[in-house]
């Protein structure tokens, strides 16, 4: 099986094969422009699913809190990987409050739309845990969910940079590193394993079948070009970015031809008719 590291450089090729569709030694205005796609990928592509893992922390974050569990180990691995998560918004303040809130919503239109796929995986490790005996069924699926957003985003981060590096000789990852949310990565993974103890347990809710389907439809769905300009054009009509939509509509695609794919009701303001 394909993995999503693979899957996502697969995918990235064919971006970097539209920036130069050559591994080649580059210019140092070739360089910069590359070093400026890199940038904006990051933005509207990489970033998204660590926006998601975060919001699917704080589930768990939350039902922990109203327990009274953040405490002793289990609460040390939570404050660690909230930590990563806020140096990630950190890093995220280089940009505009405008730019943040446009991610932000593109990111809650990207998971509006791989919902039903989203749920499908979460029962499938509610099922999984049940089957094997388990209880506090929905609390360790939620958990589950979360381990796997980390690892994805983990993933498709190291196979964007990857692709970078094999195809231009650039390693841009230096300056994108709190994306990666190494500690987050470390400190769930640890949480996770105290509260489903895989090994006591011989738990692998990851291997079975029905799991590993529906994780692959999830990673189909988030990578869809389709999806995600569906969710990028949302995101922009809610911030009130008219201007930046009509020229889309007038110099990209024609507005019989964007309304057609998206299915949206532009009006007479967008469309200055």
């Amino acid at each position: 099986m394909e993995t999503v590291k693979e899957k996502a450089k697969v995918n990235y090729v064919q971006l970097a094969n539209s920036v130069h569709p050559q591994k080649v030694s580059l210019s140092l205005r070739e360089s910069i422009a590359v070093m400026r796609d890199c940038r904006e990928r990051v933005w509207s592509q990489v970033i998204v699913p660590v926006l998601i893992a975060e919001a699917e922390f704080m589930k768990v974050w939350d039902i922990c809190e109203e327990r009274k569990e953040i405490r002793f180990n289990r609460g040390k691995w939570l404050r660690g990987t909230l930590a990563s998560f806020e140096k990630f918004r950190e890093w995220m303040k280089m940009a505009d409050q405008h730019t943040r809130t446009l991610i932000d919503d593109y990111a809650i239109q990207v998971e509006k739309r791989i919902k039903r796929e989203q749920t499908s995986l979460f029962v499938t490790f509610r099922r999984y845990f049940e089957e094997h005996g388990q209880k506090d069924l929905d609390f360790k699926a939620n958990v589950q969910m979360v381990l796997t957003y980390i690892t994805l985003a983990r993933d498709l981060f190291d196979g964007f940079f990857d692709t970078y590096q094999e195809r231009f000789g650039i390693d841009l990852r230096k300056e994108y590193l709190p994306v990666r949310i190494i500690d987050a990565d470390l400190q769930f993974s640890r949480f996770a394993d105290d509260v489903i103890q895989p090994s006591r347990n011989d738990l692998h809710p990851c291997k079975n079948w029905a799991s590993i389907k529906a994780y692959e439809e999830l990673i189909e769905k988030l990578m869809s070009e389709k999806m995600l300009d569906k969710a990028g054009l949302e995101a922009l009509r809610l911030n009130n970015e008219d201007e930046f939509l009509s020229k889309i509509e007038r110099e990209t695609m024609g507005f019989e031809k964007l309304k057609e794919k998206y299915n949206v009701g532009l009006d007479k303001r967008i469309t200055g008719k």
